[in-house]
């Protein structure tokens, strides 16, 4: 049940964070579709893998670690967003942080701990990225960025 959780809150926070990212990059390259790919299969091994918790946690480890890869990448063409990449990028970074201690606590034989404490603590970030930090806030209103009414900037 925890993993579903987390799944559940990842999928949410994932919408929020595509729905900003896709209105301030400009179209993508072959590099960035194929990455896209390759997370998408992460999202989807995470799906099937809900009663495997060491697996899970590996897909998550992993998909973090592209995704974070590929804001590296992408930082160096954008600048007036660079610093919501950055945010991006500490944060993922947080993310493999906290997922390679709940894959210790697994395999330390401390499964059910390590799981609540992965659905807790990212329930929390969760709310602080989208709520308090608002790191998908659209430049100028404050106001978290609406996937409906936010534009691409002209590149």
């Amino acid at each position: 049940m925890e993993l579903f959780i987390f799944y559940a809150v990842l999928i949410i926070h994932s919408f929020f964070s595509l729905s900003f990212l896709d209105k301030i990059m400009p179209d993508s390259g072959v590099l960035e579709q194929t990455i896209d790919i390759i997370l998408f299969l992460f999202y989807l091994g995470m799906a099937f893998s809900f009663n495997m918790a060491s697996i899970f946690i590996f897909l998550g480890i992993s998909m973090f670690t592209l995704a974070t890869l590929k804001y590296i990448l992408l930082s160096k063409q954008f600048g007036q967003f660079r610093i919501n990449l950055r945010e991006k990028i500490r944060a993922n970074c947080l993310g493999i942080s906290l997922l390679l201690i709940v894959l210790a606590g697994v395999i330390g034989g401390y499964r059910l701990l390590a799981l609540r404490t992965l659905v807790l603590t990212y329930i929390a970030a969760t709310i602080y990225y989208l709520f308090i930090h608002q790191i998908y806030k659209e430049e100028g209103t404050g106001s978290i960025i609406h996937p409906v009414t936010a534009r691409r900037p002209q590149v």
